[in-house]
């Protein structure tokens, strides 16, 4: 007997440049998964669902796919990736979250979007080339001091006052680094300078100081979790 659409089980597979995410929800269970992308995605795609269905591979789903690398995976498939900014509003709209602004920091791509009335975009900005603010700078740096992202961002959160960065670009961060240590600037004062550096990219550069005057904005990505530099 051929299952109810409303009863196939929804799958959500994020194929990002440094870690692909799926969720799957059947009824009111949810179950996640996440592995580091490594220069394999569609690899780590298939771990990933090999891990939310759990031994249990249903005989058909819903997918949503979405993500920098989701065209190596949709070819496959034959199926079309949704937009980021389509699988944004979705999400947003499912988690019941209503904002006139989103802030999305991926480890490459960053991106500020304005939402207009109806959930028309109406305003939106995105990096350049240069990784400087975004995940990847974060992470870049973290590896160069000899910590993972995690431990620099505890490391930051520890120091006392920040050091003056530049965030004109990765080269020019990691000059100021070297030269701060260089002169006696503790590890975790050059962290601190890290995280404000990251923040006033985003602020100043990606969302042009508009997000400062925005009712509601909501942050997105990877970089979201930095507790370093959203505190």
């Amino acid at each position: 007997m051929e299952e109810k659409q409303g009863a196939l089980p929804a799958v959500g597979l994020d194929m990002g440049t440094f870690a692909v995410k799926a969720v799957m929800v059947t009824g009111q269970e949810v179950r996640r998964a996440s592995v580091a992308t490594a220069g394999r995605p569609v690899q780590a795609a298939r771990e990933c669902l090999r891990a939310v269905f759990d031994g249990h591979v249903p005989r058909k789903v819903r997918l949503g796919l979405t993500g920098a690398n989701a065209h190596l995976l949709a070819r496959e498939l034959k199926a079309r990736p949704a937009l980021e900014m389509e699988a944004l509003g979705r999400g947003l709209a499912l988690a019941g979250v209503s904002v006139d602004a989103v802030i999305s920091l991926g480890h490459e791509n960053m991106y500020y979007l304005e939402i207009g009335p109806g959930g028309a975009p109406s305003f939106f900005n995105r990096n350049g080339q240069c990784a400087a603010g975004s995940g990847s700078f974060w992470y870049q740096q973290a590896t160069r001091l000899g910590f993972d992202d995690r431990g620099l961002a505890q490391l930051a959160l520890a120091a006392d006052s920040p050091i003056r960065i530049s965030g004109r670009c990765a080269i020019f961060a990691k000059s100021d680094m070297t030269h701060a240590i260089n002169e006696g600037a503790t590890q975790s004062t050059v962290a601190a300078g890290l995280a404000r550096t990251l923040a006033e990219m985003v602020l100043h550069g990606v969302a042009q100081n508009r997000a400062l005057s925005r009712t509601s904005v909501a942050v997105v990505g990877g970089v979201a979790n930095n507790p370093a530099v959203f505190r």
